[in-house]
């Protein structure tokens, strides 16, 4: 082994040429899930020379980093280099300073793609010029979810747009592995992961689409998000309940900041930014009932919302919600002092359940 820039190389017969496509997997502690990431993502319709995978070993204590040295004794276009534990925004930032492909997916190690659909992928990067390609992508607690109601793609019908007319338009997402990006322009921006923050795609994706002339969306159904148990956004430890409420509210002012940043954007982008940041205070409340926060805390949040208009919540819920449930939760959110007298009476009852379990 051989050590270059605090990162262990453990493939030292890493083909540097230039590739099509470079694939960041951050990994930590997924044993059981990397072989069958890595086995989707070997399972294309391109050459294995036209695309790389490159793997940040984010401090795993498991075996994941040894399942990965099996693949790379096969397969020359796998790449793995550790590092002490970051976070995954610092594991795919990492990732990015070694890719050298024409284009970038970020792909979570639990998460899979289906079969053959990379190439459709490059295709339409390629033959539209696109700086950010969009796709679709499904969550399943399933290993094995390959069924897809995608047809044959046809590659004459995609609209490019640009980024804001993007997020006005398409179903607009946070997470990156919904898109596939150019290299150079992401290179160009400046823009990378923010880190200690578990919502840093969320941010990461809205800055790109603001700063993007040529965009797209293809139909197609690629990947396959994997919900696990564990995961941040389903672990119920309170003190990991106070971790997420606070990348809540960090989510929420960066999405502000950038508002306030792209004065020039319209205003249906605009409102649906709006609508974005109100939905991670909505949900950061929800959470908060469940935390371990003082009164006094609450209390401050909401001064901290309402200096960057996150509150009261006037734009959500927004479409695709269920108008009827969450508008009437909304309504008790936004009467301040009904919400704290609902948190004084529920949230006894959560700290008690907490220590019960031992949490």
């Amino acid at each position: 082994m051989k050590l270059i820039n605090n990162l262990t190389i453990t493939n030292l017969l890493i083909d540097t040429a230039h590739k099509k496509l470079s694939i960041v997997i951050p990994l930590y502690n997924l044993e059981e899930y990397i072989s069958r990431c890595l086995d989707s993502l070997l399972n294309q319709n391109i050459p294995e020379e036209d695309y790389e995978i490159v793997i940040i070993n984010d401090g795993s204590t498991d075996s994941g980093p040894c399942l990965v040295n099996n693949y790379l004794q096969k397969h020359s276009h796998i790449q793995i280099h550790n590092q002490s534990n970051a976070g995954v925004a610092e594991a795919r930032n990492r990732g990015l300073e070694f890719a050298s492909g024409e284009y970038i997916y970020f792909i979570d190690g639990d998460d899979y793609l289906l079969p053959g659909v990379l190439g459709y992928i490059l295709n339409s990067l390629d033959r539209y010029e696109l700086d950010i390609l969009g796709f679709k992508s499904k969550v399943t607690s399933s290993g094995t979810d390959y069924s897809s109601d995608t047809g044959k793609v046809c590659l004459n019908s995609l609209e490019v747009v640009n980024g804001q007319r993007f997020i006005e338009t398409i179903d607009f997402r946070n997470e990156i592995w919904w898109y596939v990006v150019r290299k150079d322009f992401l290179m160009e921006t400046g823009i990378k992961f923010f880190k200690n923050t578990s919502l840093d795609d969320t941010i990461f994706t809205t800055q790109i689409l603001l700063k993007a002339e040529r965009t797209a969306f293809i139909p197609m159904d690629a990947h396959r998000y994997f919900v696990r148990p564990g995961s941040i956004m389903n672990n119920t430890n309170p003190r990991r309940y106070i971790k997420l409420i606070e990348d809540f509210e960090f989510t929420a002012l960066k999405l502000h900041e950038a508002l306030r940043d792209h004065p020039e954007i319209s205003d249906k982008c605009r409102e649906k930014l709006i609508e974005r940041k109100q939905a991670f205070v909505f949900f950061m409340l929800v959470r908060i009932l469940k935390s371990e926060m003082t009164i006094t805390e609450v209390k401050n949040a909401f001064e901290r919302m309402k200096k960057i208009n996150a509150y009261p919540l006037d734009a959500f819920p927004a479409e695709g919600y269920n108008r009827f449930v969450y508008g009437s939760i909304t309504w008790v959110f936004n009467r301040q002092q009904l919400y704290l007298l609902l948190f004084r009476l529920i949230n006894p009852f959560f700290r008690l359940k907490n220590y019960l379990l031992g949490s």
